[in-house]
């Protein structure tokens, strides 16, 4: 489905499929890029709640959203892509059916600058399976049997063939804590968080705001030219809309009324507003009751799948800021099939 992103001018928004990345965000006062620490923070609106940012204890994107800012993984699909790539890892691959090895990258850093090691990344696993936090994300390992690290290799022993597995590792389940720092057992405090990621926790209030700061030791891939991110939480979506203009926050992220971004799209501009469209993996669908007449028959529920008007409710109800989706999967995605067009 197509979503419709907001930004002030000036700022710039890297949305994924899956992520809002900041960590090559920013800029100086005449908009050029400058280095980590320059800049004014990034400011972000959002009527997201956040959960935790323990991987072990998440399982929702605005707190995921977060802990892919803060927290590296093996994997992690690039935006506009859609199969997994190395990023904490220098490879990646099956060896047999039932057998997923990944080759850890050299040179990592915790931001307390402790190293990255395999060690860590197989901790992190097995920390999140065996935590089992009821808000977390243990039920997408279900096919993980054991996870061990021999010298610089992870190596992942599944029961059962998975070629879902590179694309868990990709989630917010799949983030690498310290061995040191994060106990096995239960979830670490947020605001002692430490990731091997562009950005630290600096404060820490779900209900307000959550401000990041630079992670000094991080010695990945992504160039910062920011000073840090401010996310400021709106109640409604209206308090999002009277901040964007009034050039309170730098980019509005989830959610917008439909209308909302279709108003801005139209008369933004005088307001010095860009509405960013891009493709995402969020869907909306209806549920039926299949226990219940009379939709605990297959063939009624076949036949109000089949006569929803998807395109009508798409440009009437959503004012035109998604995409009928024909099938349970996202287009885009490996197993989308239109089986409903």
């Amino acid at each position: 489905m197509r979503r419709g992103r907001v930004r002030i001018v000036r700022a710039v928004a890297v949305v994924s499929a899956a992520t809002l990345a900041l960590a090559a965000c920013g800029g100086d006062d005449d908009g050029e890029g400058g280095e980590a620490g320059s800049g004014n923070p990034i400011v972000v609106g959002s009527t997201d709640q956040v959960t935790t940012i323990d991987p072990a204890g998440s399982y929702d994107k605005p707190s995921w959203n977060i802990i892919y800012n803060m927290f590296e993984r093996l994997l992690v699909v690039p935006p506009g892509e859609t199969e997994p790539q190395p990023q904490a890892a220098e490879s990646c691959d099956f060896t047999d059916e039932t057998t997923f090895e990944c080759q850890m990258k050299e040179g990592l850093t915790f931001s307390d600058g402790d190293e990255v090691t395999a060690e860590d990344a197989a901790f992190s696993i097995q920390r999140v399976i065996d935590i089992a936090d009821p808000s977390g994300p243990s039920s997408l390992f279900g096919t993980v049997e054991s996870v061990s690290a021999e010298g610089n290799t992870v190596t992942f022993n599944l029961t059962e063939p998975d070629a879902t597995f590179p694309y868990v590792l990709t989630t917010g389940a799949g983030a690498i804590v310290s061995q040191d720092v994060y106990p096995a057992d239960e979830l670490h405090p947020d605001m002692e968080a430490v990731g091997s990621g562009p950005y630290t926790v600096e404060s820490f209030d779900v209900s307000q705001q959550i401000e990041l700061g630079i992670n000094e030791n991080y010695t990945g891939e992504h160039d910062i030219s920011n000073s840090g991110v401010i996310i400021q939480f709106y109640s409604q979506p209206s308090a999002l809309r009277q901040a964007i203009e009034g050039a309170e926050v730098n980019i509005a992220y989830r959610s917008l009324s439909s209308n909302d971004i279709s108003d801005l799209r139209e008369s933004g501009e005088e307001q010095g507003v860009t509405v960013v469209d891009g493709e995402g993996t969020e869907i909306n669908y209806m549920v039926l009751q299949a226990s219940r007449p009379p939709f605990d028959d297959v063939a009624t529920r076949q036949a109000v799948a089949q006569v929803i008007d998807r395109e009508v409710i798409a440009e009437s109800v959503y004012s035109g800021t998604v995409d009928p989706l024909y099938g349970p999967i996202p287009e885009g995605l490996p197993g989308h099939v239109p089986s409903f067009q």
